[in-house]
């Protein structure tokens, strides 16, 4: 049972050491000014939960890429934007 609880959590950092946004260039014209992970394993079930905020710095809308990779055998319940 200890293994188990001990995969999910190394999947589970595997997870959150995976999560990025677009490739970082110093001429961008938005930041990023808050970055939040918060997750809870409960009975081999991660809940996970990632904010971000991102400030447009032009006068004009513009897109941002947010990528997440997540484990092979995982999936999603639920997802909110």
């Amino acid at each position: 049972m200890m293994k188990g609880v001990s995969v999910g959590v190394g999947l589970l950092g595997l997870l959150l050491a995976c999560v990025t946004t677009a490739p970082t260039d110093k001429n961008r014209d938005w930041d990023i000014y808050s970055f939040h992970i918060n997750s809870t394993v409960t009975s081999r079930y991660a809940t996970t939960i990632i904010t971000s905020r991102v400030a447009n710095r032009i006068n004009q809308s513009q897109e941002i890429e947010f990528h997440v990779k997540i484990p092979k055998n995982a999936f999603i319940s639920k997802f909110k934007m």
